[in-house]
């Protein structure tokens, strides 16, 4: 009797389920180290950032992400060390929402460049 009533309650489960549905993290936070060349800067030769990026999805496969990427920067003429930083406000949309996840985005995006020590440099 009591392996009836579980085959019972098993077999009712199976028929009162419903169709299962996966999603994604609403958030996500990222850290990504890179190299980058600088050729729009004729006093600074290359930089070393490390990125760190947020996203919030906000539905329909829109995503909105933030990235502030602080980095250190050598000049071209002496090798000195500067400090910058790269920041960017965007959206994006996932053109697809499954283990691969392309995307097309738009992104408003900044760069300073700390010069305070800077002597002979506007």
């Amino acid at each position: 009797m009591r392996r009836l009533t579980c085959l019972a309650i098993a077999t009712l489960s199976l028929f009162a389920a419903t169709e299962a549905n996966a999603q994604f993290a609403n958030k996500s936070l990222g850290i990504a180290p890179g190299y980058m060349r600088m050729n729009a800067d004729p006093t600074v030769d290359w930089a070393i950032p490390l990125s760190l990026e947020g996203s919030l999805y906000i539905e329909n496969g829109f995503d909105l992400v933030i990235r502030v990427a602080p980095m250190l920067l050598t000049e071209k003429l002496q090798g000195r060390q500067l400090f910058g930083a790269n920041f960017a406000l965007g959206f994006r949309y996932l053109l697809s929402e499954e283990q691969i996840r392309p995307y097309l985005g738009l992104n408003i995006a900044g760069l300073y460049i700390d010069r305070a020590n800077d002597k002979g440099y506007g």
